[in-house]
């Protein structure tokens, strides 16, 4: 839609943190999960640079995001997606995040697409922290 904004929750992230760094709201023990609406692969060159801006503002912090550590995996080379476009197995993308410092997170799931898509197009992610 013509003057329609559109927000991408990376950069809000990026200048949230920007404008609350020195407050303390953002530290080590901040564990950060959600639907970030953001792939590297999706929409164009500057939302992927957001996205990196976000995990580079975040590691300043010592958060990182759990599932490319423990899979060592970079982003938009995922094994495993969180997301199916209208609930289309041909349609993958990555979008859902967890950020926390390494020492917080012990384990990271993400379910198969068959136990999650008849209820949404994201797929649950389980994680343990210490």
């Amino acid at each position: 839609m013509e003057g329609t904004k559109v927000v991408h929750y990376p950069k809000e992230v990026t200048k949230y943190y920007e404008e609350h760094k020195d407050s303390g709201f953002f530290n080590e023990d901040m564990i950060m999960c959600g639907d970030f609406n953001c792939d590297v692969r999706l929409v164009n060159k500057t939302h992927g640079k957001n996205v990196y801006e976000m995990m580079d503002k975040l590691s300043e912090v010592g958060l990182v995001d759990v599932y490319h550590y423990l899979n060592d995996e970079i982003q938009s080379e995922e094994s495993k997606s969180t997301f199916f476009m209208n609930r289309k197995l041909e349609k993958p993308f990555h979008l859902d995040h967890v950020f926390a410092s390494l020492d917080k997170v012990k384990d990271l799931e993400i379910l198969e697409p068959e136990c999650w898509m008849n209820f949404s197009d994201h797929l649950s992610i389980i994680f343990e922290i210490y």
